[in-house]
């Protein structure tokens, strides 16, 4: 069995890309504070709530990512094939 290593840059990267997720959450967050006139109190209640928003987030751009990516490699794989 082989040992998995992860670069520290694509933990960094990764990380960057998860804090992004979660801003956008919080940012969606205020908006909807704003939107509905309630009081800003939520914007701390609703944390635990925004953080799972924001790595459900996550996870949805993951799965895109990888679906970007076996469609890249297969039209690759296609186009080295002619």
């Amino acid at each position: 069995m082989e040992d998995i290593t992860i670069k520290g840059k694509r933990i960094q990267r990764e990380f960057i890309i998860l804090m992004i997720c979660v801003l956008v959450a919080f940012g969606i967050n205020i908006y909807s504070i704003i939107t509905y006139q309630t009081p800003w109190v939520e914007l701390w209640t609703y944390l635990p709530t925004v953080i799972l928003f924001g790595i459900m987030i996550y996870l949805l751009l993951g799965a895109l990512r990888s679906l970007v990516y076996v469609i890249r490699k297969v039209f690759i794989k296609k186009r080295t094939m002619k």
